[in-house]
This record gives C-alpha cells, sequence and structure tokens, in this order.
C-alpha cells in the first residue's frame, strides 16, 4: 500500500514538472579560471629607427622626400562651397526621394497632409546635410591652404640651414671657431625635414578628402587642390544677437522641427511617431493590435488619441527648444572664436614685422662686418617661424567663420553666404 502510494507521489510530481515548464538542470562547466598578468615595474616606450639608410651627404634634400611632384587645380572656396553641398552624402538621396513623392497631375497620387509633411522634411533633411558637408569641405580647404604654406615656409628654412651648415663646416675646414656648433644646425634641419614631411602627408590627406566630399573622382591622386585667394584678416565687429537671430531663422533642422509642430494632426502622426523615433528610439511606440493600422486615423479622434497629439507637441517643442539652445551656443561660440583668432593673428603679424626689422638689421650689418653669418641665419628663421605662424592664426579665423556661416544655416545652396568678396 505504501509502495502504491509512493508512484502516485512520483507520478504527480513529473505532471506537476510538465505542467510549469520544469526541466532537469543541465551540467554545467566551472567558469574558466582568469590569468592574471605578472606585474613589473613601468619603463620607457623607445623608438629605434635600424632599416631606414640616412641619405648621402651629396645628396639634396627635395630628392629624399617621398611625395613627387604634383599637378595642381585651382578652386575658389565659393567652388568648394557648391560642389561640396552638390554631393552631400544622402542629401541627393533624400531630394530624389522627395522628388518621386511628389503629387502628380491628373489626380493620379493625391496629395495628403502627411504626404506633404513627408516632401517637406526630406527636403529640410537635405539643405542641412548640405549645410554641414559644406562646412566641413570649407574647413578641409582651409587647413590644406595652411598645410601648402606651411611647407613652402618650411623649405625655406631648410634652405637656411643647409646654407648655415655649409658654412659651418667650411670654418671648420679652416680650423676656425665658428660661433655655433653644427650639430645645433643639424638638429635644427632634421626637425624641419621631419616637420615638412608631415605637412606633405597632411596635404595628401586633405586632398584624398576634399576630392572625395567634392565629387572629383576624375582626378587622380597626384592632382592636388590649389587655393588662388588672398587672405586677409579683419576686425569688423560681429553683432552677436543679429548673428544669433540669423541662425534661429535660417537653420534647417530648426525650420523642419516648426514645420512639424504646426503639421502636427491625426492625418500626420504616424509621420511625426517616426521622426521622434529616428532620434529617439524609445519614443512615439506605435499602437498594438491586429486591427490598429486599419483604424489608427480613427482611433486618433478619441479622447485617448488626442491626448496623445497634446504629448507629441510637448515633445516636440521641448526638442526644439534643446535645439535652439544648441545653435545658440554654435553662433556664440563661433564668434568668440572669430574675435579672438582675430586679435591672435594681429598679434602675430606685429611679431613678424618685428622680426622682418631685425633680420633687415642683421644682413645691414653683415653686409658691413659687424654680424655673422650665424646671425643673419638665426634671424632669418626667427622671421620664417614668425610667418608660420601668421598663417595659422589666419587660417584659425577662416575656419572660426566658416563654422559661425554653418551654425547659421547658411551654407546650403539655397542661401550662400558672401564667400568670394572678401
Amino acid at each position: 500500500m505504501r509502495r502504491r502510494s509512493g508512484w502516485r507521489w512520483l507520478a504527480l510530481a513529473a505532471f506537476w514538472s510538465i505542467l510549469t515548464g520544469c526541466a532537469p538542470v543541465p551540467f554545467r562547466h566551472p567558469p574558466p579560471t582568469l590569468s592574471i598578468p605578472p606585474e613589473i615595474p613601468r619603463g620607457r616606450v623607445e623608438a629605434q629607427i635600424q632599416t631606414l639608410p640616412s641619405a648621402p651627404p651629396d645628396v639634396p634634400t627635395a630628392a629624399t622626400d617621398p611625395f613627387p611632384p604634383a599637378i595642381y587645380r585651382a578652386l575658389t572656396a565659393a567652388e568648394v562651397q557648391r560642389l561640396a553641398a552638390i554631393h552631400a552624402p544622402g542629401a541627393r538621396l533624400h531630394e530624389m526621394e522627395a522628388s518621386w513623392s511628389k503629387p502628380h497631375p491628373a489626380g493620379k497620387s493625391p496629395t495628403t497632409p502627411a504626404r506633404e509633411l513627408r516632401r517637406a522634411i526630406l527636403l529640410h533633411t537635405s539643405r542641412e546635410l548640405q549645410n554641414r558637408a559644406a562646412g566641413a569641405a570649407l574647413e578641409a580647404y582651409y587647413r590644406l591652404a595652411e598645410a601648402e604654406g606651411q611647407t613652402d615656409l618650411l623649405e625655406e628654412t631648410i634652405t637656411q640651414l643647409e646654407t648655415a651648415i655649409a658654412e659651418t663646416r667650411d670654418m671648420l675646414e679652416q680650423q676656425l671657431k665658428p660661433p655655433v656648433d653644427v650639430e645645433v644646425w643639424l638638429r635644427q634641419l632634421h626637425q624641419s625635414q621631419g616637420d615638412r614631411l608631415k605637412a606633405q602627408l597632411s596635404i595628401e590627406e586633405l586632398n584624398s578628402r576634399l576630392r572625395r566630399m567634392l565629387g572629383l573622382t576624375a582626378c587622380s591622386e597626384r592632382e592636388r587642390i590649389w587655393n588662388p585667394e588672398h587672405y586677409a584678416v579683419n576686425d569688423e565687429p560681429i553683432d552677436m544677437g543679429a548673428a544669433i537671430g540669423i541662425a534661429l531663422h535660417h537653420r534647417p533642422d530648426l525650420i523642419l522641427l516648426r514645420l512639424v509642430i504646426a503639421s502636427l494632426s491625426p492625418q500626420t502622426l504616424g509621420l511625426i511617431r517616426e521622426q521622434l523615433q529616428a532620434t529617439y528610439p524609445l519614443l512615439a511606440d506605435k499602437p498594438s493590435g491586429p486591427m490598429s493600422e486599419l483604424f489608427a486615423p480613427l482611433l486618433t479622434m478619441l479622447p485617448a488619441g488626442r491626448t496623445e497629439i497634446e504629448l507629441r507637441r510637448g515633445q516636440l517643442i521641448d526638442w526644439l527648444r534643446e535645439r535652439e539652445a544648441a545653435v545658440v551656443e554654435e553662433v556664440r561660440q563661433a564668434v568668440t572664436a572669430i574675435r579672438y583668432h582675430g586679435r591672435v593673428a594681429a598679434l602675430a603679424w606685429q611679431r613678424e614685422r618685428s622680426h622682418l626689422q631685425a633680420l633687415q638689421e642683421a644682413h645691414s650689418r653683415r653686409q658691413q662686418g659687424l654680424a655673422s653669418f650665424a646671425e643673419l641665419a638665426q634671424k632669418h628663421l626667427e622671421w620664417l617661424k614668425a610667418r608660420s605662424d601668421v598663417l595659422q592664426e589666419t587660417m584659425a579665423w577662416y575656419i572660426a567663420r566658416v563654422r559661425l556661416w554653418q551654425a547659421q544655416g547658411l551654407l546650403a545652396p539655397t542661401c550662400v553666404p558672401p564667400i568670394a568678396n572678401r
């Protein structure tokens, strides 16, 4: 009797395990033991160059450079802006989609509020992509001009150092003590040669990037973009309030958000949900259920649907306020950068004038036999360094101005800033 009762309990337990979905616990391997690297004292990171041969002393420095001469093609800043906007990634795709969704004649595809809003969203998104692409291309364009200018200055620096090295070695051959040790000149020469190689590499990378951004796929890798324009920094004051007002009025993303808020209705609610989810994936869930898609327009007429419309309106307004605050901050930073880089460029120009005057005085004393070749060479090197600083700050001022135009939304084709008329 007891044995029969035990079997009943076992059968009941098995039946209960089937109902509750219990299953035997599989055998699990123990977690692998983690190996800990041994503790060692901190060392030093050293680079040992042993496989690169040094250039022979009688070979010109230019012959050792890995970059052969290139072909230059002139492009103005206005042309760079236009080409970058035309070839902005994704902008053309949005324009094609907007053209396809445009209402056709003869009533073949009747327009609806959602369809009109979708077309407007596509067009404004395309303009924002063009604005960003043009800003990025212009920034690369000015950085390329800076790299080209720095290369020229480094060429002059290397020439001066090679001349100083030759004169120092002549004095050593004549058993004379030079004013500056030849190793000092050699260290500066090697530094300048390395800086020139870095500038040339930057030129190659920026040209490659610009060819892609401007759609210049027919150009070969040996063809470079050249900036033929004259650069001049001015200190004209910028009205911060007016600059912010232009940005709030012209930025395509702000225009788009205001349009979406104004177009919010039961007919456009589905499309606006998609826009919210594109930026914030956890927002604006669609109604679930097999009949929700069919009766979605009717559901929005109910009190719950009207409540959702007000919810979406509040979310869009908060989104717009966040974007407006971000745009205002972008404009402020750009205007501040323009002011500071303009002042720094002016100071650098004053230093360059001072170094030029010192160089001219050293050259005059050298002709009178009152100054050594080392003093003249050092003054020349200081003047070239000052010119390099002027070039760097000038391009920083131009880049800051491009960032202001981009923050204001003025780089899209429909609203072109006065780039060519400087």
